[in-house]
């Protein structure tokens, strides 16, 4: 008896389209595990990595979700806590492209069948334009660090595809799923997930037609009740609040004191961000939006994503409705850019802009495959087809080979210049800092690492806000004339002698002249009492300025710093000022606030 043949592949549809779907998840996640950093960064990077680890409550709005799968990955035996919670969105990167390659699939089912290409060819061009999109630099520089963002694109992707689902399928269990999807996203990054969001609502209203006032009923109920169930995460912000600051913990990072209801509505508004949010507008570029679309996924990807766009409204009557929760989606990203600052230059802008970046490559499979499947009887349609996906991913090939070699495991500099000021003091020393990326290095450095326990340090970044000042006085009676002094002012020389410990100052900590007139600057610290020849004067070694040339974050880092010292020296004719004007004449010999401070300091 002959036996049967079994069935290629391509007749195998759920096979083919599974198969294609784990091959896309594992080579983006083994690159951008390959691009993990191993060590704290800047941003909130080291915030993230030390806030997992520790269990803390990150900056607001919280970011509970992002925190606990970092802890879970945290828990992994590899390599450094940073590397282990850049996993976690290494995890997240690519659970994203794949979300990118399901909805190509789920918007070329919408084409007329003029103009739909065979399913061979839409899962390829579906992974093409899933890896455009996973190949880009935003979506690589987010998935390769601890943050928000990847997980951020993934829900919003992901909720978006069981929303399409639920229109296509007629189900509202789908929707259910979307939901709940929708409502995790609100406990990681509830601005993203908002303005996305909507995009997922649209996608299911196709639901509510020709159904009875009591199914609709029914409906909305349990997609209420299942995006509460996904949103309850955020009870770990009261939850852990109350069990850090009932016994207090100096290193875990704990932003405000949400164990009132008026404390957690302090940290899920993100208030202390929206008071800031016009000194952020400042620097934001809205005119670059469109350039930002074109850097990172390529003119043919945006030429495409066009014609998908065209396709789906003008040549498909089914697929004019689905066209709209995309761009609604697409929309939704821009708009919390927009909020967010949209400073071309900030790599977190990347971030918040993911969803939109997926979208477009989303668009540009469709079109792909519109344009293709209008050639089908064409004699030359392979051509065609070839030119095709290297169009879709020529520039983010090009973009990706061409990284310069300092990549995000190799920027030490932020660790070893905190890391420098941190060992350079004087046994059971009390240090203050002011800027936050310092606090989120020396959290991980306290917490993580275990450096120098005798130290006692306080951020005083934090003082004024809900619940710290007492949190650190219980901990260390001794601060109470540095936080007493801070809360009416710059710290005094009187709050200094009074001290029955060393002092060391970030100049980010606002201090009063006649005491930094008598302090030593050292290590990039400025110190009471006065030390004499400790180390570095700025703490930057050259050995560490290529680093600030590969990465600009990482070069602001360093740079505001030093300019912050700079100032504070110039204003007090303090006999350091040349050395530091020096440096940053060196560092940003063309940046005008440094012109501006050499020509008013003395």
């Amino acid at each position: 008896m002959e036996e049967p043949s079994r069935p290629l592949p391509s007749q195998n549809p759920r096979r083919l389209v599974g198969a294609v779907a784990v091959a896309l998840a594992l080579a983006a996640f083994g690159l951008y595990v390959a691009r993990a950093l191993s060590n704290p960064y800047v941003l909130d990077s080291a915030e993230m990595a030390a806030a997992s680890f520790g269990l803390g409550v990150a900056h607001p709005p919280g970011q509970p979700l992002a925190l606990l799968l970092g802890r879970a990955f945290a828990l992994l035996p590899l390599g450094s806590v940073a590397f282990r919670v850049a996993l976690s969105q290494a995890f997240c990167g690519a659970v994203a492209v794949v979300g990118v390659y399901a909805l190509v699939l789920l918007a070329c089912a919408h084409l007329d069948s003029r103009l739909r290409p065979s399913l061979v060819v839409r899962v390829t061009l579906a992974a093409l334009a899933a890896l455009a999109f996973g190949l880009s630099p935003g979506a690589r520089d987010v998935a390769g660090r601890p943050e928000v963002y990847a997980l951020a694109t993934a829900l919003a992707l992901w909720s978006l595809w069981l929303a399409g689902q639920a229109a296509a399928q007629d189900d509202a269990r789908w929707a259910a799923a979307a939901a709940f999807i929708l409502g995790l996203g609100l406990s990681n990054h509830p601005l993203i997930a908002g303005t996305t969001g909507v995009g997922a609502l649209l996608a299911t209203l196709p639901l509510l037609h020709n159904v009875s006032w009591r199914a609709r009923v029914r409906y909305a109920v349990g997609a209420v009740m299942a995006l509460l169930c996904g949103a309850m995460v955020t009870v770990y912000v009261p939850a852990r609040a109350h069990a850090l600051l009932r016994l207090p913990d100096p290193h875990t990072l704990v932003w405000g004191d949400a164990r009132t209801l008026s404390g957690w509505w302090w940290v899920l508004s993100a208030r202390t961000f929206a008071e800031k949010n016009s000194l952020i507008q400042t620097s934001a570029d809205p005119g670059s939006l469109p350039f930002l679309f074109v850097q990172e996924l390529g003119l043919p990807v945006v030429l495409c994503a066009l014609l998908g766009v065209y396709a789906l409204v003008r040549l498909s009557a089914a697929g004019r409705w689905h066209v709209f929760p995309l761009l609604v989606c697409a929309a939704g990203a821009v708009g919390s850019g927009l909020l967010g600052g949209l400073d071309p230059h900030n790599p977190d802008v990347r971030g918040y802009l993911g969803a939109g970046f997926a979208v477009a490559a989303v668009f540009s499979g469709v079109g792909a495959a519109a344009m293709l499947g209008r050639l089908a009887p064409h004699r030359y349609q392979k051509t065609f087809a070839a030119l095709t996906g290297v169009a879709l991913l020529v520039w983010p090939l090009v973009v990706a080979v061409g990284e310069s070699p300092a990549r995000l495991q190799g920027l030490t500099a932020p660790e070893r210049i905190t890391r420098a000021g941190l060992l350079s003091l004087p046994p059971r020393a009390a240090l203050l800092t002011g800027h936050f990326e310092t606090a989120f290095l020396l959290s991980y450095q306290r917490l993580v690492e275990g450096q120098r326990p005798d130290v006692t340090w306080a951020h005083m970044g934090f003082a004024r806000g809900p619940g710290y000042a007492e949190r650190m006085l219980a901990l260390a009676p001794d601060l109470a004339p540095l936080f007493s002094a801070h809360e009416h002012g710059p710290v005094s020389t009187q709050a200094v002698e009074s001290m029955p410990l060393p002092v060391a100052i970030e100049a980010s900590v606002p201090i009063e002249d006649a005491l930094a007139q008598a302090l030593s600057y050292s290590e990039g610290l400025w110190h009471w009492p006065p030390q004499e020849g400790q180390g570095d004067l700025t703490g930057v070694p050259p050995a560490l300025w290529p680093q600030l040339q590969a990465r600009r974050e990482v070069k602001g880092f360093v740079t505001w710093r030093l300019y912050q010292d700079a100032q504070l020296a110039c204003r007090v004719r303090h006999p350091a000022r040349r050395g530091l004007i020096s440096t940053l004449q060196e560092l940003m010999p063309n940046d005008a606030l440094v012109k501006a401070l050499v020509a008013a300091c003395p």
